[in-house]
């Protein structure tokens, strides 16, 4: 009779094999995890694109931005998702969205703009940062707000009858948000976009153009008392440098989901370190850091953000329209 033998491993050979699972391991997830970081990231700028269009579209209709939402899921006046300044059903009134100047930062409204809570979302499962200039969040259907001379030439207005005793403005509303003439609100609570080297980003041109014509009250246009018709003087002269400035800012708060919001808890996540560059996005002081892959990130700074802001040139821009025409 023959004798089968038969041969297990041993617990050392067992436990080799083990070590070069372990080591097969640990060098996948040192190779996916970069991966897996990438992909976070991706999501979170094509939720931000998707963001930075709607917004876009809802200027164009309403001639102004809409106001932060609570950020808040227990809030019930406006329901959670629109924007702060609107009624009891979220139907907007644009005035009180202004007028309220703590209103001017907190989270996308995604229910005004017609979107879900997931896609103001970030790859990180955290919720977008949205922060607004107030004046530009205004209702531009009010007549005495000012507008500065570069939507008051020529191109802007139109004949009123045979003769020329009047000039009517094409687009008064739109003329408010391209080119707002000064700030009804102290500088301050301009929106400030700074770069790695403290440079900001953009200057907003507010009472006067560079020939140093102030800003007028304007729509309806009517000239100084001492001309013959009440024509505004700015038709006869040549169009100035565009007005632009920073109107809203998005802010992905990266993985380290620094100082973004808590909305079951109507509060933050702890913040950056003080003095550190990511506190600038999420600290209330308006001023915010766009680092980009081509700055240099200083030593000691874990600075993961995602920054995107867009001016009401660039706004127009995503929807193929400008604010050079009325």
């Amino acid at each position: 009779m023959s004798r089968i033998t038969q041969r297990g491993f041993t617990l050392i050979e067992l436990a080799i094999v083990i070590a070069i699972i372990g080591v097969i391991l640990v060098a996948a997830a040192g190779f996916a995890y970069p991966l897996i970081e990438s992909a976070k990231r991706i999501e979170s700028e094509e939720k931000m694109n998707k963001v930075t269009r709607a917004i876009a579209f809802y200027v164009i209709r309403n001639n102004r931005l809409p106001c932060p939402a609570a950020p808040d899921r227990g809030t019930a006046n406006p329901p959670y998702g629109y924007e702060r300044g609107s009624g009891a059903d979220g139907a907007a009134i644009p005035a009180d969205c202004g007028a309220a100047d703590a209103n001017w930062v907190g989270l996308v409204p995604f229910r005004t703009l017609g979107l879900t809570e997931e896609d103001v979302t970030d790859g990180y499962d955290a919720p977008l940062t949205y922060a607004i200039s107030p004046a530009f969040a205004l209702d531009t259907n009010e007549p005495t707000l000012d507008v500065h001379p570069r939507c008051r030439t020529r191109d802007w207005y139109y004949q009123d009858g045979e003769l020329v005793t009047a000039l009517l403005h094409k687009n008064p509303a739109k003329a408010r948000y391209c080119c707002p003439g000064e700030d009804p609100y102290a500088p301050a609570t301009d929106l400030i976009v700074r770069d790695n080297n403290d440079n900001s980003v953009l200057t907003f041109v507010r009472e006067a153009d560079e020939s140093g014509a102030v800003v007028t009250p304007n729509i309806p246009a009517y000239a100084p008392t001492d001309t013959p018709f009440p024509i505004d003087p700015n038709i006869f002269v040549p169009p100035t440098d565009r007005v632009v400035a920073v109107n809203y800012v998005l802010v992905s708060h990266g993985r380290n989901r620094r100082g973004s919001y808590d909305v079951i808890n109507a509060g933050q996540q702890p913040g950056a370190p003080a003095g550190s560059l990511e506190e600038e996005n999420h600290n209330g002081d308006r001023i915010f850091r766009d680092i980009t892959a081509a700055d240099t990130i200083p030593a000691g700074e874990d600075y993961d953000d995602i920054v995107m802001w867009r001016t009401q040139d660039l706004i127009f821009a995503e929807n193929r329209a400008s604010c050079v025409v009325p």
